[in-house]
């Protein structure tokens, strides 16, 4: 079986027309039909019945076409990410979990890379975790930025970089009457605690240790991250969040928050396909690696200088 012979095969199935195939393939019709009874012959089966007028499958040719279909998409996706490989041209495409701004780091390497690479078409996509995940496994994103927590298993094909640790905290409408004694997730008893569905693989370990804290408190889901921060706007609940939020992201909200220490730290991390071997990919991460190490010693070098004033002044 060649990729001619399939090409030939899927034109005319979707046709169902000798004439109207072979015009697209700029063959002859003597030509497709001698490809097609080859084809067949191989395979020791009946792909077509042939009447005078018209074409149509089989019950293999149903199978054969279904299959073959997918098949090609997947293989001419992998011969564009060839093809574009050295090129460093084509698209970036990076997921961040819905609710989450984007951070410093990857705004920096999305702004180095449009001006190392003009040619490149970078996409930012706000997307729940269940939808980056399934983006990566399937090549429609290439990174996505999410939060873990230190017991978070990732899946078996994602590896992940770390680019930052929050710790969690605690958000409200600002007059509640939760916020009269600030005792940490005690604080939580007797108040509805909104959660989004699918939000998050750290979300699991929130609510489990919340449970464990606060026996009184009342766990609502709602469907997604538009609706939770109506209610929690409304006044009608609290939620758990780390600084990377958007909750925590204006001062101009009606919210008030609080540290949570019990839930302990908050990851920000990169993650993606093991298997994606796109030269963008390493290009991206290696200048968020090399930004991260650069604001790590400007912050130690400051360190460095304040601490010799200070014995310059003593």
């Amino acid at each position: 079986m060649t990729f001619s012979q399939i090409n030939y095969f899927l034109t005319l199935a979707a046709c169902l027309n000798y004439t109207e195939a072979a015009t697209k393939l700029f063959i002859s019709q003597s030509a497709l039909s001698r490809s097609i009874a080859s084809l067949e012959k191989e395979l020791d089966v009946k792909l077509l019945i042939r009447n005078y007028h018209s074409v149509e499958l089989t019950k293999a040719g149903k199978i054969l076409y279904r299959e073959m279909n997918e098949i090609m998409e997947n293989i001419d996706e992998v011969l564009n990410r060839v093809t574009e490989a050295d090129k460093k041209t084509g698209s970036f495409t990076i997921g961040v979990l819905d609710g989450q701004s984007v951070a410093s780091s990857v705004l920096y390497g999305l702004n180095k890379m449009a001006d190392i690479y003009p040619t490149v078409k970078l996409e930012l996509r706000r997307l729940r975790h269940s939808e980056f995940v399934a983006g990566i496994r399937k090549g429609q994103i290439d990174l996505a930025q999410t939060i873990i927590s230190e017991n978070t298993v990732l899946d078996e094909v994602l590896e992940k970089m770390i680019i930052g640790r929050e710790p969690y905290y605690l958000t409200a409408r600002a007059n509640l009457p939760l916020w009269e004694e600030e005792q940490g997730l005690a604080m939580l008893n007797n108040t509805t605690l909104l959660v989004q569905r699918d939000i998050s693989p750290d979300v699991p370990d929130i609510t489990r240790t919340v449970k464990g804290a606060c026996p009184n408190v009342k766990i609502e889901y709602t469907q997604d991250e538009g609706t939770r921060s109506l209610w929690l706007e409304s006044g009608l609940g609290a939620t758990i969040c780390n600084q990377n939020h958007i909750f925590l992201a204006s001062k101009t909200r009606p919210l008030k928050w609080v540290r949570i220490p019990e839930l302990g730290i908050a990851s920000i991390a990169l993650i993606w396909n093991r298997n994606n071997c796109s030269p963008l990919l390493d290009a991206f991460l290696k200048i968020v690696s090399d930004s991260e190490k650069l604001m790590k010693e400007s912050i130690n070098g400051f360190t460095s200088c304040d601490s010799e004033s200070d014995m310059l002044l003593r």
